[in-house]
């Protein structure tokens, strides 16, 4: 059984210069957290192995962020189907995974990390 966890990208800013959603970078505080979370998670054995990441660019961000002040070494993967996907397409996604792979992160968004889900 694998082991996953899920992490909503770091608190993105809002630009009003008309900037698509999937190009809104983070913002200060989420700068902030994704550094503090980094080095949390490089603490023990917190850290899975491998990442798969939105292509957003708040989700890339937030794990580019986090893997410096954590200083990860990591197998980090950046998945277009994260990027909207609803939980059907994530466990879709993780049954994919090679059984080789124990522990896993997905960094993406709400509301697909928020939604009721049946396994």
């Amino acid at each position: 059984m694998k082991t996953v966890l899920l992490w909503r990208h770091a608190k993105s800013s809002w630009p009003l210069d008309g900037t698509s959603d999937e190009k809104r970078p983070l913002g200060k505080r989420g700068i902030r957290a994704a550094s503090r979370v980094g080095k949390f998670l490089a603490q023990g054995d917190r850290l899975p192995p491998r990442i798969l990441i939105s292509p957003a660019l708040r989700a890339r961000e937030t794990v580019e962020i986090a893997v410096r002040s954590g200083k990860w070494r990591v197998d980090a993967v950046t998945v277009p189907e994260l990027y909207g996907a609803a939980p059907d397409d994530v466990l879709r996604l993780l049954r994919e995974e090679s059984d080789e792979t124990q522990s896993v992160l997905l960094v993406g968004h709400k509301p697909t990390w928020s939604e009721p889900q049946v396994v």
